[in-house]
């Protein structure tokens, strides 16, 4: 496996490229494309469905537009190359509506989007059904990028990245209070447990650090958390030494990345991906 790590600048840059060890041909139903598609970052993870192991991976910074960045990204990207795998997008935007089920229909949608948020022109409409949670996410994204990579791949569904949030769920069973950071381009993503009932998420604008630290306080005596119970995991794309967790983990008695299987090797911390191999293995074993 080879790892190149490169040098961001102003414009669209191939921050992580993770090579597969070998160049074995391999047959497109053993394998499958995650891309994780917003504001700031795009990344690609090439998973292998057979062996349940991620095998390559690109992240590219600097997008602003993933329409008019497209032919750019696709100059220095070998995944999208893999237009017939399975591909699924998680869609980092923060236009995003959980809607008990019941009260969801499609129709209805794009009516209350807008007036939740306001009516914008020129987006897309789509929902994710959570059967487990009895609840629809509804969310909307511009829509020449949704366009630009429903058109690039031959077999692709799209979702919120709310949704693979929900999806991967709690996972520390003994803890009353567990709560979900996942750092995505210019968004941080917060969700909270209480005893494995979700009590809030929402999406949080990355680049004021006391702002993301002061959410979640607030979340906390929202819900009458205290800072000492709740056990926060951190996933995505953000360093262990960087301001952001500085000023949100200090004021956490736990507060640590989360880490699974199947990573990259000493080069990559194990929670840049560790969201998307999770939602990944849970894929494989229903």
């Amino acid at each position: 496996m080879l790892l190149i790590l490169y040098v961001c600048g102003s414009m669209v840059s191939l921050t992580y490229h993770i090579r597969p060890a070998g160049k074995n041909a391999f047959e497109a139903d053993s394998r499958s494309l995650l891309i994780e598609a917003g504001i700031g970052s795009l990344s690609i993870l090439l998973w292998d469905k057979t062996r349940a192991i991620p095998e390559a991976a690109e992240v590219f910074s600097g997008i602003s537009d993933c329409s008019d960045q497209w032919e750019e990204i696709m100059q220095q990207s070998e995944l999208l190359g893999y237009r017939s795998l399975d591909t699924i997008i998680f869609l980092n935007y923060p236009r995003f509506l959980p809607v008990p089920a019941v009260f969801y229909k499609p129709s209805e949608a794009l009516v209350q989007m807008d007036a939740f948020f306001g009516e914008e022109k020129f987006l897309h409409t789509g929902g994710d059904i959570l059967r487990d949670l009895d609840m629809v996410i509804g969310w909307q994204v511009p829509k020449d990028s949704f366009e630009c990579m429903a058109e690039h791949f031959d077999a692709v569904q799209f979702k919120s990245i709310s949704t693979l949030m929900l999806e991967n769920g709690p996972v520390m069973a003994d803890e009353a209070f567990e709560g979900h950071l996942l750092v995505s381009g210019q968004y941080v993503w917060v969700a909270v447990w209480r005893n494995g009932q979700l009590l809030i998420i929402k999406s949080i604008p990355a680049g004021d650090t006391d702002n993301i630290a002061y959410q979640m306080l607030n979340i906390c005596g929202q819900w009458g958390i205290p800072k000492d119970k709740i056990h926060w995991r951190v996933t995505g794309m953000v360093q262990q030494d960087s301001p952001m967790w500085k000023a949100a983990g200090r004021f956490f008695l736990h507060f640590v990345p989360y880490n699974t299987a199947g990573v990259f090797g000493t080069e990559i911390p194990p929670h840049f991906f560790a969201h998307q191999i999770q939602y990944l293995n849970r894929a494989n074993h229903t």
